[in-house]
């Protein structure tokens, strides 16, 4: 699946450099080039959940959660006016959401060998890691009011390449005193670890595309007429759920960005 990802970037990137090019033959007149470039960009930062999100238990509902991600594209722009762009980015995506919450559980406990049963209340803690792989599609409006200061906005496609879920359980204590007054020790039936794998699937009810308003604001420093560096920080903001198992939930996400830019014609 690595190796998918890298070919599809690789591919997108070929196509971004190859439609920046200006090219003219003696059938075709050349015009007045418009000033364009190609920029390459690396970006890490957070993610986090709104909404909540169901899980195969009864009663687990996962909120709150913050993950970390990473960004990784191409841009290509045009000069509109002095101080206006306009262009289109592809990215590949990668974002996390970390979740965890803990719960007294009533369980029927079976002394062995004895007979005794009792009912006694066990601390479990559940956690869930959400991984999502996107390609992500946006163009853009890029206001530069200075030279050394820009202010984008985009609207970003995201196509889902994959995604996954693992939810486990975590036992908090190994021992329980008896209503008699004796202090027994508890485990996982047929387990060897105070933890147990849940759940470990696909994300259920996810959505396949999804739709992100991008806004954006940075820095540029240009080295020469032909190549700039820019930092800037993103904001991802979600229009719709990334899946219907839960309740309004979405991923939001703010990404650091670096941009080596290089004018093409």
């Amino acid at each position: 699946m690595r190796l998918l990802y890298i070919i599809i970037v690789n591919m997108i990137l070929f196509q971004i450099t190859a439609l920046s090019q200006y090219v003219h033959t003696p059938l075709i007149p050349a015009k007045d080039k418009i000033p364009g470039w190609n920029g390459f960009m690396i970006g890490l930062g957070q993610n986090f959940q709104s909404g909540e999100y169901y899980v195969d238990c009864e009663d687990c509902i996962f909120d709150g959660g913050v993950g970390t991600g990473f960004t990784l594209g191409a841009s290509y722009d045009r000069k509109a006016t002095d101080w206006l762009k306009y262009g289109i980015a592809v990215m590949y995506d990668y974002s996390g959401i970390q979740n965890a919450f803990s719960e007294t559980e009533q369980i029927q406990f079976e002394l062995e060998n004895s007979g005794i049963k009792e009912n006694i209340y066990i601390n479990f803690r559940h956690t869930a890691q959400s991984d999502f792989h996107f390609i992500n599609f946006m163009p853009y409006l890029k206001f530069e009011p200075w030279n050394f200061f820009f202010f984008r906005m985009g609207f970003g496609g995201a196509l889902l390449l994959d995604s996954r879920i693992v939810h486990e359980k975590e036992l908090m204590q190994r021992t329980v005193q008896l209503s008699n007054g004796a202090i027994v020790t508890v485990r996982i039936p047929n387990s060897n670890s105070d933890k147990v794998t849940i759940q470990d699937s696909q994300v259920q009810e996810v959505s396949n595309f999804n739709l992100y308003l991008m806004p954006a604001s940075g820095f540029k420093i240009d080295f020469s007429e032909t190549t700039y560096l820019m930092t800037y920080l993103q904001y991802s903001l979600p229009l719709n759920n990334i899946s219907e198992f839960g309740k309004d939930y979405k991923i939001n996400q703010w990404r650091i960005f670096l941009e080596l830019g290089f004018k093409v014609h």
